[in-house]
C-alpha cells in the first residue's frame, strides 16, 4: 500500500500511446530538433483504429532543461548485462543496447517527443504507401554514408531487409518480428536512393516494427567482404557512434562518429557502458553519480526498488516507468521429460502462485495477466484474469485448493504422484535469482517438485538456452511492441526465441488462428481470434512459458542528463544521438 500512495504522489502525467502508424497516404511528420541538413520525413496517415499500448508513467525532473543543446563529454552508462561475442545486428538480439549508436534504420521511434508512438524517418527522408496498402516507397537522404564513406544506397536496404528474416541464418528476434509481414524477395530498388519494400498483407503493424532499434540496415558490401561482422571491433555501421574500447566483463566504449551524415549530431563525445549487475552497486552507482543513465531500460532493478531509488534522490534522477513492456515466468524445455507432457506442464503452470510474486516485485505497477496481458486492448480485463484457474485465490486470499487439486491429479496421471527432482536454470540479472527462489518454493510446496537452482551469468545461461541444456528456467522477455502479433511470434510461433529456446510447436489451430488475426483489420474480429488462442493456452496446453506477471521496466536518468523522453517500448530509442549533458557529463 505504501507504494501504490507514493506512486500516485510520484506520477507528473500519464502519456497515452495513441494509434500505431497504419495505412493510408503520405503526410508531414514532426520532430522537435531536426539536424539542419535532413529535412522532415513523410508518412502515412492512421485510417484504422487506434491501439492502446500501456501508458508511460513518468516522474518529474525537477531540473527543467536548458535552453538548447550543449557538446561534449563522455556519458556514463550502466550495461544490466554482459555481452556475448556476436554483435552482428540481425544475429542477437539484446545486444541491441550496445550496437544501435553504431547503425541506423529506415525509420525511428522520434526520440525528441512527448508522443512516444511518433515515427519519423531515420535513414528514410519520405515514404509513401501504394493504393492497396501492400507497398511502402522509401526516399533515402542523399547524403546519408557508411562509417568507410560509401554512400548508402537502396541495395543496402534490399540486401538488408531480406538478411533479417533469411531462413537459412540466426535470426532470433529480427525474423520473428518482422517475417510476419515480410519474406525474402520483397523488396527492389527503384533507383540508387529509392526502395519498395512490399508486405505480405496490408498490416498495422508493419512500420512501428520496421521502426524498432532491432531493424537494422547494414552495409552489403561489409557483410560480402568476409571480414568478421559478429566481432565488435568490426562493426560498420551508418550512425552517430563508432564502436571504441572492448573490455569483456567490464565496459563497452562508443566513440563519437565525426562525420556523421546528420548535420551537428550526436552531442556526445562518446558513451561508455559499465556492466553493473549487482543491484546493490546499481543503486549506489546512480546515487553517487558514477553512472548518468542506463543505456536501456533495464537495469535489473524491480518495479518495488526503482519507486525507493526515485525517493531516495528525487532532487538528483528521475525515474520512467514503462508498464506491461516486458513478462516473467518460468520456462520449460519440452524436449526433455517429464516437461515434453503436456500434463506435467498444466500442473506446473496451475500450481505456479502468480499474487504473492507481483507483490513482491511490483510496487503497485507490475500485474498479473496470461499472454495477452491485463487490460490491453486485446486482453482480459484484471477481474476476468483474478477469476482463471491458475490466477484466482481463494475467499482468505491463498493459492486456490481447486488449483493445487488439479495439478496434483494431472501429475499423478503423468506418473509423477509423488513428484520428481528437477533444475532450475536462473540468471544473475534483473529479478530472475529472487523469482527462481519463489518457484523453486512453490513447486516443492503444491507439487512436491524438488528444484535444485542453477545460478550463471547472462552469456552462459544465453549458451545453456540455445543448446537446450537445461531443464526449466527463470525467463522474462521485452516485447519489441505491446502488440499481439510481436508478443506471440517470439514466445509461441516457430522461428521464436522461446520456440529455439524451448523446442515446443503449437497447434495448428493455434497456427492458423495467429495468421487469420495478423490479418484481420476489424479489431472486435481479432478479439475474438486472440481469446480464442488464449484460451488454447489457459486450458489445453500452456506451451512452454508459464507467465508469473507483466512487468513494468523503469529508465533512471540523472537530472544532468537533457532531451530525454520515455520511449514506448525496450527496443527503441537506444541511438542517444540526441542526448546531451547539463552541466557537463
Amino acid at each position: 500500500m505504501v507504494y501504490r500512495q507514493l506512486l500516485k504522489r510520484r506520477i507528473l502525467m500519464i502519456v497515452p500511446l495513441l494509434a500505431l502508424l497504419i495505412i493510408g497516404v503520405a503526410c508531414s511528420s514532426s520532430a522537435t530538433s531536426t539536424p539542419a541538413a535532413a529535412p522532415q520525413p513523410t508518412a502515412a496517415a492512421p485510417t484504422a483504429a487506434p491501439t492502446r499500448p500501456p501508458t508511460a508513467v513518468v516522474t518529474p525532473q525537477p531540473v527543467p532543461p536548458s535552453a538548447g543543446p550543449k557538446r561534449g563529454g563522455v556519458m556514463f552508462m550502466q550495461d544490466y548485462a554482459a555481452s556475448s561475442s556476436n554483435f552482428h545486428p540481425h544475429e542477437t538480439g539484446n545486444h541491441v543496447k550496445n550496437y544501435s549508436p553504431i547503425y541506423n534504420g529506415l525509420l525511428e521511434y522520434n526520440p525528441e517527443t512527448e508522443e512516444p508512438t511518433d515515427l519519423r524517418g531515420d535513414l528514410a527522408r519520405s515514404w509513401e504507401l501504394s493504393g492497396d496498402g501492400l507497398t511502402y516507397t522509401f526516399t533515402l537522404y542523399e547524403n546519408a554514408t557508411w562509417h568507410d564513406g560509401t554512400p548508402v544506397s537502396a541495395g543496402d536496404v534490399v540486401f538488408s531487409m531480406d538478411s533479417m528474416v533469411d531462413p537459412d541464418a540466426r535470426r532470433p528476434v529480427v525474423r520473428p518480428a518482422i517475417g510476419t509481414y515480410y519474406e525474402t524477395g520483397n523488396s527492389r530498388v527503384i533507383d540508387e536512393r529509392i526502395v519498395a519494400v512490399t508486405t505480405k498483407f496490408p498490416a498495422s503493424e508493419f512500420l512501428p516494427v520496421l521502426a524498432l532499434d532491432i531493424m537494422k540496415i547494414v552495409p552489403k558490401h561489409w557483410v560480402e567482404s568476409g571480414v568478421n561482422t559478429s566481432l565488435w571491433e568490426n562493426a560498420l555501421g551508418s550512425g552517430p557512434f563508432k564502436p571504441g574500447a572492448l573490455d569483456a566483463g567490464v565496459s563497452i566504449e562508443l566513440e563519437k562518429n565525426p562525420d556523421y551524415w546528420k548535420e551537428g549530431l550526436p552531442y556526445l563525445d562518446g558513451m561508455k557502458h559499465f556492466l553493473i549487475t549487482n543491484k546493490a552497486a546499481a543503486i549506489a552507482a546512480y546515487k553517487t553519480e558514477q553512472i548518468l543513465t542506463s543505456n536501456f531500460a533495464v537495469n535489473n532493478l524491480s518495479s518495488r526498488e526503482a519507486l525507493q531509488l526515485q525517493e531516495d534522490e528525487q532532487d538528483k534522477l528521475s525515474v520512467y516507468f514503462m508498464p506491461n513492456v516486458t513478462f516473467f515466468g518460468l520456462l520449460m524445455n519440452t524436449t526433455v521429460e517429464p516437461f515434453n507432457d503436456v500434463k506435467v506442464r498444466k500442473a506446473i503452470d496451475l500450481a505456479l502462485y502468480r499474487q504473492p510474486v507481483v507483490e513482491t516485485f511490483g510496487g503497485g505497477i507490475d500485474v498479473m495477466g496470461p499472454a495477452m496481458g491485463s487490460d490491453t486492448w486485446f486482453g482480459r480485463s484484471a477481474e476476468e484474469i483474478a477469476a482463471l484457474p491458475g490466477f484466482r485465490q481463494s475467499a482468505n486470499g491463498e493459492k486456490h485448493p481447486d488449483d493445487i487439486a488439479e495439478a496434483r491429479r494431472l501429475l499423478a496421471e503423468a506418473g509423477f504422484p509423488d513428484g520428481f527432482e528437477t533444475t532450475l536454470l536462473t540468471r544473475t540479472t534483473v529479478d530472475y535469482s529472487d523469482l527462481a527462489q519463489i518457484q523453486a518454493q512453490q513447486l516443492k510446496e503444491f507439487l512436491n517438485i524438488d528444484v535444485t537452482i542453477e545460478q550463471v551469468d547472462n552469456a552462459t545461461a544465453v549458451q545453456r538456452l540455445n543448446a537446450r541444456d537445461y531443464a526449466l528456467s527463470t525467463q522474462g522477455t521485452g516485447h519489441v511492441l505491446v502488440e499481439p502479433d510481436a508478443i506471440i511470434s517470439k514466445i509461441w510461433m516457430p522461428g521464436g526465441i522461446y520456440q529455439k529456446w524451448a523446442g515446443w510447436t503449437p497447434p495448428d489451430r493455434f497456427t492458423n488462428l495467429f495468421k487469420a488475426q495478423a490479418r484481420e483489420m476489424d479489431r472486435e474480429n481479432r478479439k475474438v481470434m486472440l481469446r480464442e488462442m488464449e484460451d488454447i493456452l489457459l486450458y489445453e496446453d500452456p506451451g512452454a512459458f508459464s507467465i508469473m506477471y507483466w512487468s513494468a521496466r523503469s529508465w533512471i536518468v540523472n537530472n544532468k542528463v537533457k532531451n530525454f523522453h520515455v520511449p514506448s517500448s525496450l527496443w527503441n530509442q537506444m541511438k542517444h544521438e540526441h542526448l546531451w549533458c547539463d552541466p557537463a557529463c
